[in-house]
């Protein structure tokens, strides 16, 4: 089986595998060498019990399909974790006794998920999470089989949270973040910022249809068919829509407009200039947030 966070399977697997986890906190009382032992003890136990999750989770989940469980992919398995540092706790904060048990992070798909233990009921857990998630709209809450669940969005995270009871005295919580939203928003200011352009393609008439100071080129094409030659750009800009065109119409000399559109979130813009080259300009806000727009231009030069 595969591990993606936020999967409701994998959800249901941990849960089955949280009151095993909570013997890390039972043994990991004791000090020293010795608990660390006692951990390392725990997780070969656990690796050896593999057949037997893997049995509970098929019953679980309803299904008779054969379950390969990788203990490995649960990530790092101990008591009084530390937060890795791509865990955002200024937007998505622990309970004040929380003992994280449980890390994982998945830097390819831009996740990190915890779980952690805490004295606190689950129903107090979802009071708490509640709170923080006050202003947040369209927020989802479940009720499960002695726990809770939630997801939403706040501040470019996707979040979700599992509370489920482990005993009377016991509650575990796991949380799941993707921060895909601002890596890439990240990646799109670097890019920008950066000063490195994509190489244009041979033979572009960049005397003609030279790129706006500032623009970057992320990708670029070229293309020959008979007696057309068609250049591709993909470029980034922190200008609006609307001052793209402008500043292209004051760069690009003796063109003729033949279509220009605005919208709230894309923008068109063709024409010629004479009979040997064509245009085409069309994009979208790519980040509003970040006011990142993404365009296209397309130059048709005609052989003569």
């Amino acid at each position: 089986m595969n591990f993606f966070l936020g999967n409701d399977i994998v959800k249901k697997v941990l849960c089955i595998l949280i009151p095993c986890l909570i013997v890390a906190l039972i043994l990991g009382s004791c000090g020293g060498g010795k608990k660390e032992s006692a951990i390392e003890d725990f997780n070969e136990e656990l690796k050896k019990s593999g057949k037997e999750i893997e049995g509970k989770i098929s019953k679980e989940i309803g299904s008779s399909a054969d379950i390969n469980l990788d203990i490995s992919q649960f990530g790092q398995i101990g008591t009084n974790l530390t937060l890795p540092d791509s865990f955002p706790e200024h937007v998505l904060p622990l309970v004040d006794d929380a003992n994280i048990i449980n890390v994982n992070e998945n830097k390819e798909n831009f996740i990190v998920s915890i779980i952690y233990t805490t004295t606190k009921r689950y129903d107090e857990v979802g009071k708490f999470y509640e709170e923080v998630f006050k202003d947040v709209e369209n927020l989802n809450q479940y009720q499960l089989d002695n726990g809770i669940s939630m997801n939403g969005n706040k501040d470019d995270y996707r979040i979700n949270i599992t509370a489920v009871a482990v005993d009377d005295k016991t509650s575990s919580v796991m949380l799941d973040v993707n921060y895909r939203q601002l890596a890439e928003r990240n990646k799109l200011k670097e890019t920008l910022i950066s000063g490195k352009s994509a190489a244009l393609p041979d033979g572009y008439p960049e005397d003609i249809f030279p790129i706006l100071e500032g623009d970057k080129v992320t990708e670029s094409r070229y293309e020959e068919m008979g007696d057309e030659i068609y250049y591709y750009l993909t470029i980034l800009s922190n200008l609006s829509q609307k001052d793209i065109i402008k500043g292209y119409e004051a760069i690009w000399s003796d063109i003729e407009v033949g279509y220009k559109s605005i919208g709230s979130a894309d923008f068109q813009f063709d024409g010629h200039r004479g009979e040997k080259y064509a245009f085409s300009l069309n994009g979208e806000i790519r980040d509003s947030e970040a006011n990142i727009t993404e365009y296209r231009l397309r130059v048709l030069e005609y052989k003569q």
